[in-house]
């Protein structure tokens, strides 16, 4: 292939149709990463015996995808325009179709693992979803992708999940690190309830349809006085919930805060995100509800 040729696979691929949130087929894509080896037996007795330590050694490993796996295009457009000899690769990561409530639940919830892509009724009246995951990544050769054709599985009257879609990708390195203090007060004791309800709990159905939880401390120490923001997008195809969704939600948390965590005040408002101001959104904490972090 000549250096001309070379220099317009990306522009080919925009006019293939590729862009950020295409789809494709994964034909048993490996995906191979390096982890660190570790030390042998013999070296550790090497260091016993104060000799030099040898310098660590990396060993590649390779993790084949399930067959029926898809692969989506996380690649911004003017990456995947540039010339291979600037920009040889696009990024991809896993996605696939499951009925596994807990993935469901968490991908519904501003997971930073998985995102929902769209559900579908199965065959015995189910429920599954197509899931993206965003651990596992791969590079593929932009010659190689020339060959292949894109797929999308947005609807294409829906504009607000691409959107979402977008924004979701930088999330996992844009989240906030709560104190170990909030997490014990606050995160963890919610999780952890949350982790109690039984399967058809109405109010798995509540939290799914929230965009996010978000609170706001009005102290600094504990016992803390917090004010919980429950947001819900206000160009959703999801209706808001209703005052009677809403005042279960409210009662349920304020009962595990109260008798979980370490609150002595809580109060609650519910708004679109076409009404929160900016400068409560940027000073609130995120609640996730999907897991927490401690030492």
């Amino acid at each position: 292939m000549s250096k001309s040729d070379i220099v317009h696979i990306g522009i080919e691929l925009i006019q293939q149709g590729w862009m950020q949130g295409s789809f494709l087929h994964n034909t048993s894509a490996p995906k191979v990463y390096t982890v660190q080896a570790l030390l042998e037996r013999e070296e550790v007795e090497h260091i016993k015996s104060g000799m030099s330590l040898p310098s660590n050694q990396w060993t590649m490993k390779e993790v084949v995808l399930d067959e029926n796996d898809l692969l989506v295009i996380v690649s911004q457009a003017c990456d995947i325009q540039k010339a291979p000899d600037k920009e040889p690769y696009v990024e991809a990561v896993r996605a696939y179709w499951t009925s596994d409530r807990n993935t469901i639940h968490q991908a519904k919830r501003n997971s930073v693992y998985y995102f929902p892509i769209k559900e579908r009724t199965t065959s015995n009246n189910g429920k599954e979803a197509l899931i993206v995951d965003l651990r596992p990544r791969l590079l593929i050769e932009k010659e190689a992708l020339l060959r292949c054709h894109p797929i999308s599985y947005f609807d294409s009257e829906n504009t607000v999940t691409p959107r979402r879609f977008r924004q979701w990708l930088g999330r996992r390195y844009l989240r906030q690190a709560l104190a170990n203090e909030l997490v014990t007060s606050i995160q963890q004791p919610v999780v952890n309830a949350i982790r109690r309800l039984s399967a058809k709990d109405p109010l798995h159905n509540i939290f799914d349809n929230l965009r996010e939880i978000r609170f706001l401390l009005l102290n600094e120490t504990v016992p803390y006085q917090i004010e919980m923001l429950f947001l819900f997008d206000g160009d959703s195809e999801n209706p808001p919930l209703t005052d009677e969704e809403a005042a279960r939600l409210a009662n349920w948390m304020d009962i595990v805060l109260k008798s979980e965590g370490n609150i002595s005040s809580y109060t609650w408002h519910m708004y679109s995100t076409q009404e929160i101001s900016v400068y409560d959104y940027e000073h609130a904490y995120e609640l996730a509800l999907h897991e927490f972090s401690l030492p």
